[in-house]
């Protein structure tokens, strides 16, 4: 494995991440080692939104992978648990679809699997137990006959864990027509296995039995989010729900019309509905993604724009993390007609420029909300950037 010291090995400038260029990306590796328990938790999160963002992995990932294994010998290192975390995300991405993107996978599925041996080291301490056994799992999915493993699955009482054994499964016995009835079995077992039912509809729909779970899903969909803070397991909640874009669409939908037919809804009320959009991954094949894009600007700008007496800073915030795909903006970057349009209602409503500060909770900090999206946080300079 290399050492940190090799940092300077790679030409980090011509590889590229979920935001551009990769040149910061020694930056984060080595925060991972700062004393600072700040620094340290910013730079998890610059590496969980750089080289994997919402279920997707990119070029610099599987060069960065070896320097993450190296952190894990490290006996300093005290985020050992979230970097066996970030490894197993990895190991369960996908690359954009490209050209080059199935090369760019298949380089960092098995930059994680050489650190194999590394894992098994770590497997038996308790606080590092789970995480490396899910990366472990991740890499050699657990195997045995099928109705053991249907056994298991069943015994499962972890949500998170029965997703993995369900994928595990349709892995291992693909069109298993008994398999295929247990995942049906699955998708309205109990409520609180939210990510086993979504998990195992997927399964249905790739094995060519899409079934009739459409409506009842969304409708768990929606009971669910407006009574959870988030969803379980949120990154494998996002991974899974880009790939049913027409549950998330119709999901989002059914949320923001309920909205929409309120009187004169609550602030609870309006989180209640937008605050799950936030955990929708922006990131669909094209065409999905304009339909969900359009459909949540066309239900949500003219709230904005007719400036009505409700919470605007909610409906603000998702418009910005559909219009700006959850990623940051850059002076150099040219703003899609789409980002105008949200841009300028933003700045044209008073109730958002109030004194009670728009801010968000990201790695153990507040900060502004624009800025968190690469924007100006003064409404005069905000204004400079949509002309």
């Amino acid at each position: 494995m290399p050492s940190l010291k090799d940092l300077n090995q790679v030409d980090w400038s011509r590889l590229n991440h979920a935001y551009g260029s990769a040149a910061d990306i020694p930056e984060f590796l080595i925060g991972l080692k700062s004393k600072d328990e700040e620094e340290r938790m910013d730079a998890v999160n610059q590496l969980l939104s750089t080289i994997w963002h919402q279920g997707t992995i990119y070029e610099a990932t599987s060069y960065a992978v070896p320097f993450l294994i190296e952190l894990l010998q490290d006996k300093s290192v005290s985020e050992k648990e979230n970097i066996l975390e970030l490894l197993e995300l990895i190991r369960t991405g996908k690359a954009c679809d490209s050209d080059t993107g199935a090369e760019h996978e298949r380089k960092a599925h098995a930059a994680v699997a050489n650190g194999r041996v590394v894992y098994l080291k770590l497997v038996n301490k308790e606080d590092l137990h789970e995480s490396c056994t899910k990366l472990l799992q991740a890499i050699e999915p657990e195997t045995g006959d099928r109705d053991s493993l249907i056994a298991a699955c069943q015994k499962e009482s972890d949500d998170t864990k029965l997703a993995s054994r369900i994928e595990a499964l349709a892995r291992q016995y693909p069109g298993d027509p008994v398999c295929l009835e247990f995942y049906k079995s699955l998708i309205y077992w109990r409520y609180s296995a939210l990510l086993s039912s979504l998990t195992a509809v997927k399964v249905l729909t790739a094995q060519g039995d899409p079934g009739n779970y459409h409506g009842g899903l969304v409708d768990c969909l929606c009971k669910w989010s407006m009574e959870a803070e988030e969803p379980p397991g949120a990154s494998s909640f996002t991974k899974i729900m880009k790939d049913i874009p027409d549950i998330a669409k119709d999901t989002a939908m059914r949320l923001i019309d309920d909205l929409l037919n309120r009187s004169d809804p609550t602030v609870t009320e309006v989180k209640s509905r937008l605050r799950p959009l936030l955990f929708f991954p922006v990131t669909y094949p094209s065409q999905a993604q304009d339909e969900l894009g359009e459909m949540v600007l066309s239900r949500l700008l003219p709230i904005l724009s007719n400036s009505q007496p409700i919470a605007t800073k909610p409906i603000a915030r998702v418009l910005l993390h559909f219009a700006f795909e959850d990623s940051k903006w850059f002076p150099e970057k040219e703003l899609t007609q789409r980002q105008k349009r949200v841009l300028k209602e933003i700045c044209a409503n008073d109730q958002i420029w109030t004194e009670e500060k728009w801010i968000i909770w990201v790695g153990k900090k507040w900060i502004p909300v624009l800025e968190y999206f690469g924007l100006p946080a003064e409404r005069a300079q905000l204004s400079k950037v949509c002309l």
